[in-house]
């Protein structure tokens, strides 16, 4: 491999050259480099985990398994080195060298510059191909060794002015016998000003309470050391919430949310602490508890007092009820008996501060304090989503609501979805979609929700044409024209539905997530509203794939249906995601359980035709992003040696037939578009080539590259260059620099539809490498194919 040379530059990017170097080797290494930077957020604990440890972890694990390879890291102060030594040095068996400080010139054999992520707080196992795939689990293990170690000299750094840190104090004594719980305060914007009477309210539930107000200063061991000792964390929505990587499974997590925001906690730190094996629970305020829309003269007197959240205090004192209950249902242990922390605030049963942190009222317009509790849901084992299971693979305790009277609960903390429940006898009218529960305690007024059942919440122009659902506990006047004995699932194919990608997106792929998680056995009746006919003519079979019963059409239905249960909406788990860590069944699903379905719904009967040549689909576009040179396209394709089919599927193209052109081929190229979803009909090792017109590509790689590395196809991705692109006319270059793909759309949203509309004229020299590359691949995998047929 080339010679890597790396040198101090006072510029945020770093630049790759083939050109000679006028310096000479001041230090020669054996063991190849691993380069990056810690970011434009070091300091901010999030982010250093999210876009530095995670990502590191990830790109250790798939490069240098033996950790053999030397870190070089630059946009690195001081400070951050030392506060993370310890973690940095677990990676590595060299010496660490910061780049800004660094005079040397240094050469390696090989060198790798950037860091692999797979997105927010995951290690997503699905986007992995080793023997042993690794989730965030493993990375949480990877944090235990670093500091449960006893604490050695730091030695695997240069460049680091390290000072120790002075001796910590010890933390408070610990009530033996009743689970820790760890308030974790903020200063400034989100503070809990009333945290004095929390922390009261907690210690009369039954816990062994501390305020935990961790600085700069506070040594991440010791700060591992109180949180794994700990079995419950409760703070508002923040970047200190990613200490949840420190609790043992099990253990709860309750996230304070501020307003309009549940959907940034979901995808921040919800998700996450589902992954890591936590009880999760919301929690959101009244408008009686917020400092947001108050008046001067309220904010002030609430700063003055400490807070009147009296009724913050009494729900919260059930929830941690519910929270005691299930962590002493668990047979969770705690590594250590004591913790200590340096500059840490910290109260316990024999010392209760008088500190008052005032909330500084200006700065909340967007992060507000309004705290919600959403729900409980489930045992530590069966129930990841917080959802009321129906079906259940292993005995799991029944579903409990912290408000028990409650007949209807909803789940609006995700980003992509809300989820409602009736848990007691309900009544459909189909005519004005509205669900009745019998509600025993005959509450005034009746509990009202409503809800749009399409799982994609976070784009308005969506979900308007999605029809409303309601869900109360009004007497429906109407009796039961229909009874059944089986539970009922509604949701919308409405939204984007008839564009083939969010047909699947939005539509089969979350109802095979609700269905296994609620359903497993099938005995479920899908109620769907915005049900076109062509939908449901379409899709026919693969419908049936999800219930044994006919499904109700609520656009055309008039008769009442009663129901023992329900679910509203789907689950979603991002886009074309079926997450495995999102889920704690005894058998979790990925994508390749779902490409099993469509297998076994359209492949019935189908044998694969003998080829001699590798099959090369090449998927049309007849309006923009359209290959301009497309029959030359065909013409080089052929000469590399494929048989080639151009494949254009309309909305009227039966779903076999589709099915059977792309299973049977090798490779499927074709412009980023929604007819790349028919990826999900290829065989696993097969070839899959997206070209990407200019400023797409973060949006070909969310929408399909990650998919087709989780259906084990070969991923080629070709980016077209500024001169393939009709916009080389038409814009200046500096709008058409592929290395900044996101900012088009953060400087002005109307941008997309320019990036959208372009067309492609190919570089027949260029793409005729990529041909001959997939051509390759496609020959390994007919070998492969014919090695199998033959044993």
């Amino acid at each position: 491999m080339g010679e890597a040379r790396a040198h101090q530059s006072d510029q945020l990017e770093l630049t790759l050259t083939t050109a000679p170097s006028n310096s000479s080797c001041a230090v020669t290494h054996n063991s190849p480099a691993l380069v990056f930077s810690a970011g434009a957020w070091p300091g901010n604990f999030y982010h250093d985990f999210n876009e530095n440890f995670i990502p590191l972890f990830i790109t250790v694990d798939r490069f240098f398994p033996d950790h053999d390879f030397v870190i070089g890291i630059f946009n690195c102060s001081g400070w951050w080195l030392r506060h993370y030594i310890d973690l940095l040095s677990s990676y590595t068996r060299h010496q660490i060298i910061n780049l800004d400080e660094e005079k040397a010139v240094h050469c390696f054999p090989s060198a790798i510059i950037g860091l692999i992520s797979h997105g927010a707080s995951i290690v997503d196992p699905t986007l992995q191909r080793g023997h042993h795939p690794k989730t965030l689990h493993d990375f949480r293990s990877f944090i235990a060794a670093t500091y449960s170690k006893s604490h050695a000299p730091l030695r695997n750094e240069t460049n680091v002015d390290y000072s120790p840190p002075l001796p910590p104090p010890l933390l408070p004594w610990r009530l033996e016998g009743r689970p820790r719980l760890v308030l974790l305060n903020r200063k400034g914007p989100r503070t809990i000003l009333n945290i004095d009477k929390v922390y009261q309210a907690a210690l009369e539930v039954g816990f062994d309470t501390v305020v935990y107000e961790p600085s700069r200063e506070t040594s991440l061991r010791e700060d591992f050391r109180l949180i794994d000792s700990s079995h419950a964390l409760i703070a508002v929505h923040g970047a200190g919430l990613t200490n949840m990587l420190f609790l043992q499974k099990g253990s709860v997590l309750m996230q304070v949310a501020p307003k309009e925001s549940d959907w940034l906690g979901s995808l921040f730190y919800g998700k996450m602490a589902v992954r890591l094996g936590l009880e999760y629970m919301v929690y959101d305020l009244g408008e009686d508890e917020s400092l947001l829309g108050m008046d001067k003269a309220t904010k002030e007197r609430l700063a003055r007092e400490g807070g009147n959240l009296e009724n913050w205090v009494s729900i919260t004192k059930r929830i941690l009820k519910s929270a005691i209950k299930n962590l002493m249902a668990s047979s969770f242990t705690s590594t250590y008996s004591s913790a200590t922390m340096p500059g840490a605030r910290i109260t316990s049963k024999r010392k209760q501060t008088k500190t008052l942190t005032i909330c500084l009222a200006p700065l909340l317009c967007f992060f507000a304090l309004d705290i919600i509790l959403t729900l409980i849901f489930g045992s530590f084992e069966t129930n990841p989503t917080r959802t009321l299971d129906f079906e259940t693979e292993e005995e799991s305790s029944p579903w409990e609501s912290p408000e028990p009277t409650w007949s209807i609960t909803c789940d609006r903390s995700h980003f992509e979805y809300d989820l409602c429940y009736i848990n007691r006898p309900s009544v459909l009218h189909p005519t004005t979609a509205t669900l009745s529960a019998v509600d025993p305690t005959n509450s005034t007024p009746p509990l009202v929700e409503t809800i749009r059942p399409y799982p994609r919440k976070w784009q308005h122009n969506a979900m308007e044409t999605v029809r409303e659902v309601t869900l109360t506990t009004a007497p429906l006047q109407s009796p039961c024209a229909i009874t059944h004995t089986s539970p009922g699932l509604i949701f919308s194919a409405g939204g984007f539905t008839s564009n083939v990608f969010h047909d699947f997106n939005e539509g089969f792929i979350p109802l095979f997530i609700t269905v296994d998680s609620f359903f497993k056995d099938r005995d479920v009746i899908l109620a769907i509203v915005n049900c076109s006919d062509w939908w449901v003519d379409k899709y026919s079979e693969l419908i049936t794939r999800f219930t044994r019963h006919p499904i109700i059409n609520l656009d055309k239905e008039t008769a009442t249906h009663c129901f023992p249960t329900a679910i509203v909406g789907l689950m979603s788990h991002g886009p074309m995601t079926v997450d495995p860590t999102l889920q704690r069944g005894a058998h979790p699903k990925t994508v390749l359980d779902f490409h099993t379905i469509l297998t076994t719904t359209y492949g019935q009967g189908y044998t694969l035709p003998p080829q001699n040549r590798p099959k090369l689909v090449i998927i049309g576009r007849s309006t923009h992003r359209v290959i301009l040179n497309q029959d030359k396209v065909l013409e080089a394709a052929k000469n590399v040696g494929f048989d080639v089919v151009v494949f254009e599927p309309t909305q009227g193209t039966p779903m076999r037939e589709v099915f059977r052109v792309l299973h049977s081929s090798h490779v499927m190229i074709g412009v980023h578009g929604a007819g790349l979803t028919n990826e999900l009909f290829l065989r696993p090792g097969a070839v899959f080539m997206q070209i990407v017109p200019i400023r797409n590509s973060w949006l070909g790689d969310i929408c399909y590259g990650k998919l087709a590395l989780r259906l084990g196809l070969e991923y080629i991705v070709y980016d077209v260059a500024i001169e393939e692109s009709s916009l080389a006319n038409e814009l200046p270059k500096d709008l058409l620099d592929p290395n900044d793909q996101g900012g088009m759309l953060m400087n002005d949203w109307s941008n997309w539809e320019i990036y959208m509309n372009q067309n492609v004229t190919l570089n027949l020299a260029r793409f005729g490498r990529y041909l001959e590359r997939a051509y390759e691949k496609a020959k390994i995998s007919m070998q492969k194919e014919s090695s199998h047929a033959d044993h």
